[in-house]
Order: C-alpha cells, then sequence, then structure tokens
C-alpha cells in the first residue's frame, strides 16, 4: 500500500456454511487487511468469482494503485456454473480514484508556498505516477527559490 503497487491477491477460505465458526484453517482474511488493502471482497458463490476479478484488478490499477484482496470460499471454489462470462471493469459506481481537486484549497497552499522563504521539499512516487515530474521540475526551478 505505502508503495503504490497494485497487487491482487486471491485467497481461499473454508465452506461459506463454516464461516464464523472458527472452524480448522478459517482465518478472517477480510478484517485482516482492511487495513492494507484498498479494496477486499469475500465471494461466496461461484458467479460471483469473475465480476470480484474484474473489479479487483480495476481497483488496484486505477487512481493510486495499491493491493486488494478476494477471499474465495471453497464451495465457490467447487461450485460448476453453466456459462462463464468475463467482462472487465471499467467503473465502480462508489469507487473514485481521482479526487474532486478542491481549488481554494490548493490557492491556499499556493499562497503560503509562495510566501516561504526556503520552502523544503518531499517528493514521492506520486509525482511519476500522477505524471507530474515536469510540473515539479518548473516549481523546483521557479526563481527564487535557491
Amino acid at each position: 500500500m505505502i508503495d503504490s503497487t497494485p497487487v491482487v491477491c486471491i485467497t481461499g477460505q473454508v465452506f461459506a456454511h463454516l464461516l464464523g465458526t472458527d472452524a480448522f484453517q478459517e482465518t478472517d482474511v477480510i478484517n485482516t487487511t482492511l487495513p492494507v488493502t484498498k479494496w477486499n471482497v469475500q465471494v461466496t458463490e461461484a458467479k460471483g468469482i469473475a465480476p470480484a476479478i474484474a473489479k479487483a484488478f480495476y481497483i488496484a490499477a486505477s487512481g493510486r494503485p495499491g493491493p486488494v484482496l478476494v477471499d474465495i470460499t471453497k464451495n465457490a471454489q467447487n461450485e460448476l456454473i453453466e456459462e462463464f462470462t468475463y467482462e472487465a471493469c471499467h467503473t465502480v459506481r462508489t469507487y473514485k480514484p481521482k479526487p474532486v481537486l478542491q481549488i481554494d484549497q490548493i490557492e491556499a497552499a499556493a499562497s503560503l508556498i509562495n510566501k516561504a522563504k526556503r520552502p523544503y521539499l518531499l517528493v514521492g512516487q506520486g509525482v511519476l505516477l500522477s505524471g507530474a515530474s515536469a510540473e515539479l521540475k518548473m516549481f523546483v526551478e521557479k526563481p527564487g527559490y535557491r
């Protein structure tokens, strides 16, 4: 998560009817991974596997890249389905990978930076991921900051 690396983890789980019973080898993977994933889901039916995988790859790679997890119960792994279709995911209604810019906040930050006598920059990989290297270079080379 800290490195903004897109990773899709697929884990196996006990049968759905055993969830929450402290069954042999049951691990609450969903709640365990919440702090270190962008998104995670538990699939309990075979028909939910393809949409969950498609959504996982979309979320892992969009916005700030990061890890996601798909946990598949044993019965979903064993279940047979008549028809399989995989459709790539291109949007999720509640997921907004590009935040709405708050221009007033950006202007306030710019004002503070412009008033600084010796601004200090701590720049991370987000500059590369967002494609803002040229803008950073222009900012650093701005007259009066050396």
